[in-house]
Order: C-alpha cells, then structure tokens, then sequence
C-alpha cells in the first residue's frame, strides 16, 4: 500500500514538472507556491516575534495544503478554487489581522484574490463571487480602520518591510505569468489561426483544381473550358486580342480499347494530353471535352501560327510510342475567334473543320475561317 502511494506520488510529481499548462493551470501553481511563500514568512515571522503558539496553527495548515494538493488531486484547477475559498475568507484576514492590519500588506492580497477568481468562474457566479468577497473585504479593512488596536501590529519596520517586499513579489510574480501566458496564448492562437488559414486556402485550392481538372487526364475539364471561352470573348471586345479554338480527336479510339482493352485506352488518353502539353505553351489552355476529344484555346498569335501549332501537335501524336506497337493519330479542326462569334458559334465551327479533317482521311488539320 504504501509503494502504491509513493508511486503514485512520483508519478503525479513527474507529469506536475512536464506537463504543458495552460493559463489556469499556470496561476494555480502560482496561487499553491505564493501560498506556502506566505504561511512560511507567517510562520518563520510568529516564531521570532515570540507569538502565542496558536498563531503558528493557520500558517502550518496552509503550507500543508499547498503541498499536497498538487500531489494528491486529480483535477488541480478544481481544487485549487476550492483552497481559493479557504485562503480567501479564512486565511488572509488571519493575516490582516495578525499582521498590522491596514498599515499591512495584506489588502494588496484582498485584490490578487479577487483578481483570481476571474480565472476560475464566469457569468453570474464570476459577478456575485467576487462581489461578496469585495464587500467581505471592505467590511475587514473597515472594521480594523474603526478598531486599529485589534490588529496585531508590527514589533519594528523591519518586520513591515519583509511583509511588503513578500507581497510585492508575489503579486509582481502572479502579473508576470498573466502576461506571460495571456501573451503566449494570443501568439499560439494567432499562429494556430494563420496556419488554419494556410491549410483552408490549401484545401480550397486542391477543390478547386479538382473542380476544373479532368481525373484521368490532369488537363482542364469541360466546364473550365467553357469559362475561359467565356473570358476570352469578353477579354477580345475590350483589348481585341485574337484567340484560337483547335478541337482534336483520336482517330479510331474505339478500335484501340476493343483490341487492347480500356485500361490501355486510358493509358493513351493520359499520353496524348501530355504530348498536347509539351507542345503548346504555358498559357494555352488545354481540355478534355469529352470521351476521346480534346480542346486547346491559344491567344496572342495570327491564325496561321496557330495551324503550325496544331500541325505540330499532331506529329507529336503520330510519333507517340505506345506499348503493343500501337500507333495512334489524331484529326484536328482549328477556327478563329471572328467579332460577333458566341461560344456555341466557334465551338461548332471548330467541329465542323474537324470533321472536315474526319472525311479527308483523317490524321490531319482543318482551318475553317469565320464570316
């Protein structure tokens, strides 16, 4: 039994030292040790001063309690309030009274405890605990006011002295860890906030890509394309700047996943839009519109330049090296953006010309010029 309890104490010894505390937890071993500080002071002060031996009583009894609390309570901060109670109406108008009253130190005690309490409660019960304690309080101080000769007063200024600089250490060493921890944890907050922030606009991003991306092929889907569509027309009618529509579709898709499977279809899939990729430019927008068909929208360049881009792109196809020496082509139909065209408009002359491509033989590229 008694092994059992002496591990326990150095267990809970151990984890008091290396837990990480939080505020509450700070001020309450704040509150323990500034205690014990005071019944030791309260008790070294009773002995030299040759005090009944009574007065020794209240200050063993404190210094007992800020000992083993942290060493046998399981929720600290709950029992910690609890010895709030105690110190605050027993223990320290003890002291007020044993230790020169008003000319005392004691009053700027009356305040931490008062100031504590806000730690521990809130609402309604903050409001009416730390009301009683100030009219408790005030009634004390008071009370010795009317009646100086009941507290006991000091032997010499020397005494007064230590009784000053204790309380100024406590109360400056209690001010120190709120700061401390109310600082600490603005900072930990804000950091926490900034990298929820981070990780948000991260996610939103990777949602976003996966709102325009095609799955299989990582090109732009469908609806993406429509958008830059969109933009690009309104993009032309305030700075006029020509864009190009090139529709590409595989030709004989059908036979390759027949005879291979879809597995491997896709795998080409995947494998002619990177070859589209390679051979447009950064900012040429490139989409899977649908099945095996592809979109490209480039911009800044004359229609001639971009039939060069789309014959390039078609080389590219045709001398992709594929597994099972399978060879693939592609039919290309390529139109320009003409004043007065709406997305549907350019859309559907860009199939027409790769359809035009479709009926020459295929494995080849279409201009259809607008009205």
């Amino acid at each position: 039994m008694i092994e059992r309890v002496r591990g326990d104490i150095k267990y809970r010894l151990k984890n008091f030292r290396l837990q990480e505390k939080d505020l509450r937890s700070r001020l309450s071993v704040i509150f323990l040790l500034t205690g014990f500080i005071l019944s030791l002071v309260g008790f070294l002060t009773t002995v030299f001063m040759s005090q009944p031996y009574w007065y020794v009583i209240p200050n063993i009894l404190v210094m007992l309690m800020c000992l083993i609390i942290p060493l046998l309570a399981d929720d600290l901060d709950k029992i910690t309030l609890y010895a709030l109670y105690v110190v605050g109406i027993l223990y320290f108008p003890y002291i007020y009274y044993t230790s020169g009253g008003n000319y005392g130190p004691t009053p700027i005690y009356f305040v931490m405890i008062v100031a504590y309490m806000a730690f521990y409660m809130e609402g309604k019960r903050l409001i009416i605990t730390n009301s009683l304690f100030v009219i408790y309080y005030v009634t004390i101080m008071i009370f010795g006011f009317q009646n100086p000769n009941i507290p006991v007063a000091y032997i010499d200024e020397i005494s007064r002295l230590i009784d000053y600089i204790v309380a100024v250490i406590s109360v400056s060493l209690v001010i120190s860890v709120i700061s401390n921890s109310t600082f600490r944890g603005y900072t930990k907050e804000h950091e926490k906030t900034f990298s929820l922030m981070k990780e948000l606009e991260t996610q939103n991003d990777k949602l976003k890509e996966l709102s325009i991306k095609d799955q299989l092929t990582g090109v732009y889907n469908r609806r993406y394309f429509m958008e830059v569509i969109d933009s690009e027309i309104k993009h032309y009618d305030t700075y006029k700047k020509l864009f190009h529509v090139m529709m590409i579709d595989l030709d004989d898709f059908k036979k390759v996943n027949d005879e291979h499977g879809h597995l491997f279809g896709d795998e080409v899939l995947r494998k002619v839009a990177q070859q589209i990729n390679k051979t447009t430019r950064d900012y040429d927008v490139i989409s899977r519109y649908g099945g095996e068909e592809f979109c490209v929208i480039v911009s800044h360049l004359n229609p001639e330049d971009s039939i060069v881009i789309a014959e390039r792109i078609r080389l590219h196809v045709e001398n992709l090296d594929l597994r099972n020496n399978v060879k693939i082509t592609v039919s290309i139909g390529v139109t320009s953006f003409c004043e007065g065209d709406t997305n549907k408009k350019l859309i559907s002359r860009a199939d027409e010309a790769l359809y035009q491509a479709k009926s020459q033989g295929k494995n080849c590229v279409v201009n259809k010029e607008g009205n």
